[in-house]
């Protein structure tokens, strides 16, 4: 737990013609909280479940005890995955993205009582 890892992703366009619109998208594995502003290159989207990014840092709506509604940010711990928009890569070019997380401490089990 706490320890550092970087997740890196290269794309190569091995073609004879640029592939446009190309979206990298990298996981944020279980386990693990991302660590903000470690996104290469940057800007990246952030998601909290894979299918839905947005610009970070990531906020959403919670209802408040009086029940007025507030924007609060979204954890770093619940980012998912991570997305950039290359836009055009050349025939021949690579792009290379990542990301860094740190390690959670396992969650703790209480045992149940018989």
């Amino acid at each position: 737990p706490g320890d550092v890892l970087q997740y890196s992703a290269t794309y190569r366009n091995t073609g004879t013609a640029a592939a446009g619109k190309l979206l990298a998208t990298v996981p944020v594995p279980a386990g693990t909280t991302f660590i903000a502003a470690s996104e290469q290159p940057s800007p990246a989207q952030a998601s909290t479940d894979g299918s839905t990014f947005a610009p970070m840092p990531l906020t959403r709506m919670v209802k408040q005890a009086d029940g007025s509604m507030r924007k609060e940010p979204v954890p770093l711990a619940d980012y998912r995955a991570l997305r950039w928009e290359i836009g055009n890569l050349p025939a021949g070019a690579t792009s290379v993205v990542s990301l860094r997380v740190s390690i959670d401490a396992p969650a703790v089990v209480s045992a149940a009582k018989p």
